[in-house]
């Protein structure tokens, strides 16, 4: 009798089990297969969609990539496309936030293009931007300023002017941000440009990277520290109400505009970090040089490593005459420029532009690419090679 139990106790235990495991089976089907657990995408709404970034008339280019400036990396990659025929489209997100970005291509092209959010078609010829359609109110203002900027030689006057007459417009704060990089440079000045924003747009995503950034430099930065900073070059160009970058050209006696020769055009000022990490005034090297030959080059450049030669051997002939060269580098990888530095035996000052900052000052759409100054940065001659740049010494100095 207690046998028989014992075997109707553990028939009934297999049972419940059984019946246990088969809910299970039929739950986890309903579940797969009932239509209360399907994603409606009606329901759910429609999908993000994209804000189209449009080019054509780009020869002999098989990518174009956008990059976004980070004031401490340099500039990042947002997007890229593919050219096919000379045209392209590139398809960016909704959110992307309004900022300056630079368009690049062939890895020499370069373009500073205002986002903010609004479709664009691009138009190019011979390598090099020509028009732009689908502006926006944001974008016009941004044009005019580019047009004022670059005719002015780049002067920080004119970013200064920029900011205190559009106080509210988000034009400013990304105008502001572009100025900024990383070293503290006039950190008390571009604060002080900081200050005049007003309005919602001081809550925005890139005022709040600007305010960290002169956070950060303030945490690091003995009040000490600043004050040399800030004395160590009292008039950069603009700050005293002369543009420094566009001296005043001579006059003749009674004040009157010498008619004899046609007004000096100056290059902006600017620093950079060298690979020793020192930072470099192009001011400084043209006031101790009578002749000064500024470099646009990078370590995957051909054509920029082909003449490195020629560049040496016109720097060791004039170099105790008074000649002097800046290597402005475009490289991001500062390993890969100092290799190349050892290997073409380059012995003059060379600096890093990771973030193309120096190439949109000058107008640098494509290297090699050089400019020949004076020791005040009056411009001698533009878009100078190896070749040319021997046929101004000679002049310059058989005198």
């Amino acid at each position: 009798m207690r046998n028989t139990k014992i075997i109707w106790i553990l028939v009934w235990v297999l049972w419940a089990t059984a019946c246990r495991e088969e809910a299970k089976k039929t739950n986890h089907n309903n579940d797969a297969h009932t239509p209360v657990e399907k994603v409606d995408k009606k329901a759910a709404g429609p999908a993000t969609t994209g804000i189209s970034l449009r080019g054509s008339g780009l020869a002999d280019v098989s990518r174009v990539i956008l990059y976004r400036k980070d004031l401490y990396e340099g500039e990042q990659p947002v997007g890229e496309a593919e050219v096919h025929g000379g045209t392209f489209e590139m398809t960016l997100p909704a959110e992307l936030p309004g900022d300056i970005y630079y368009l690049r291509w062939k890895e020499n092209g370069l373009l500073p293009l205002l986002w903010d959010g609004k479709p664009v078609e691009l138009v190019f010829a011979d390598g090099r931007f020509r028009e732009m359609s689908g502006d926006s109110p944001a974008r016009k203002l941004f044009s005019g300023y580019l047009s004022e900027w670059t005719a002015s030689g780049g002067s920080f006057g004119k970013q200064k002017e920029f900011v205190t007459r559009h106080p509210d417009s988000e034009v400013s704060l990304w105008i502001l941000k572009s100025m900024l990089g990383p070293t503290p440079w006039r950190l008390e000045q571009t604060q002080d440009l900081y200050e005049k924003i007003s309005g919602d747009i001081k809550n925005t995503g890139v005022s709040r990277e600007i305010a960290a950034y002169f956070e950060r430099y303030r945490d690091k930065l003995s009040k000490e520290q600043i004050k040399q900073i800030e004395e160590s070059d009292p008039e950069p160009p603009g700050l005293t109400g002369r543009d420094e970058t566009a001296p005043s050209p001579p006059v003749s006696e009674g004040d009157k505009p010498a008619s004899v020769s046609k007004p000096k055009t100056y290059v902006p000022y600017f620093y950079a970090y060298d690979l020793e990490g020192n930072e470099v005034s192009a001011k400084e090297i043209f006031n101790r040089n009578k002749v000064v030959y500024i470099d646009f080059w990078a370590s995957w450049c051909v054509p920029c490593r082909n003449q490195n030669p020629d560049l040496l051997r016109l720097y060791n002939r004039y170099k105790d005459k008074g000649f002097e060269i800046i290597s402005v580098s475009q490289d991001k990888d500062a390993e890969k420029c100092r290799n190349a530095v050892l290997q073409d035996g380059i012995t003059w000052t060379n600096v890093m532009d990771p973030g193309a900052n120096v190439a949109v000052m000058y107008e640098v759409h494509s290297i090699p690419d050089g400019f020949v100054v004076d020791h005040e940065g009056g411009i001698i001659a533009k878009n100078v090679g190896a070749g040319r740049l021997e046929e101004i010494l000679i002049r310059r100095f058989s005198r």
